[in-house]
């Protein structure tokens, strides 16, 4: 099964090491990429967006996300439709939230700085993801809300569904839990 945004890898076991080979044909890292341009605000929110969908997919085959390797040079875009592909590197250990705020930094150093709508997006990003209860969906909706009140002449490409997922699913407060607990019927993710 391919599991979406996730670069397919294969495993090869030798005497006492392991090595994870994984496919980047078609596609260009996010530091090379962003190395020779500029990321300007519907690019950073599209970048998002799909990071959801990765995430989302990971959860329901109940994958630990702190295995994601959030590096620049790590994560992967198709060259032509700019899609997102993530290493999903099970000896790779940080807290998705660590990865993911270090991510914001440096997309924040990446905006187009003539691009004040992009700046104020990334620095609330940042500032948001530092919080305990953040939700980066509940963001990303505000900025479509925002957007959707001012009048356009061209009207926007429609928002791709999304899910309520919640980064503070994804990004726990500092406790770890590994009980599969119920919620009304539904199963937590085991890596609350």
């Amino acid at each position: 099964n391919r599991i979406y945004g996730f670069l397919p890898c294969v495993i090869q076991r030798h005497e006492e090491r392991t090595e994870y080979y994984y496919e980047i044909t078609g596609r260009q890292s996010m530091e090379l990429l962003y190395e020779r341009r500029k990321l300007n605000f519907e690019q950073l929110k599209e970048l998002l967006r799909e990071l959801l969908r990765v995430l989302e997919s990971a959860q329901e085959y109940l994958l630990n996300p702190d295995h994601f390797v959030l590096n620049p040079g790590s994560m992967y875009l198709n060259v032509k439709s700019e899609k997102l592909y993530l290493c999903y590197y099970p000896e790779f250990k940080k807290e998705i939230r660590e990865s993911f705020l270090d991510l914001a930094e440096y997309l924040l150093g990446k905006l187009d700085k003539g691009d004040a709508e992009g700046i104020e997006f990334s620095y609330e990003l940042y500032q948001s993801a530092l919080e305990p209860n953040f939700s980066l969906l509940e963001l990303l909706h505000k900025y479509e809300e925002t957007k959707k009140e001012v009048p356009e002449i061209l009207p926007s490409p429609p928002v791709s569904s999304v899910s309520s997922f919640r980064f503070s699913q994804v990004f726990p407060p500092a406790r770890k839990q590994t009980i599969l607990e119920e919620r009304e019927g539904s199963p937590e993710l085991p890596f609350l």
